[in-house]
């Protein structure tokens, strides 16, 4: 099936579709291929969001430093904040449904 580009997210999260399926693409350095970056399937959208969330989250949180439960709330609302401004122009869209 043909993948195709829908949007580079970040210089290491890419979101691709085909027919069927969203494709999420997450590279370890911008340098890398997408086709050699980590690939997760979704069938809606939504998911791929939650993905990323959670890809984000993982990479603020293992920073190798001793961390409170208080300090990883605060990477967790900050990451959230993050990715809600990531994604403000896909809460902007507006489909007319009067046809």
């Amino acid at each position: 099936m043909d993948q195709k580009l829908i949007a580079h997210l970040t210089s290491t999260i890419s979101l691709l579709a085909d027919d069927r399926q969203y494709i999420l693409v997450i590279k370890s350095n911008p340098t890398q291929s997408i086709k050699n970056g980590y690939h997760t399937y979704h069938r809606a959208i939504g998911d791929c969001f939650e993905e990323i969330l959670s890809h984000m989250i993982r990479l603020n949180i293992a920073d190798g430093k001793d961390k409170e439960m208080k300090d990883i709330a605060i990477i967790v609302e900050n990451t959230a904040q993050k990715i809600r401004k990531l994604f403000k122009s896909f809460e902007d869209l507006v489909i007319d449904k009067k046809g």
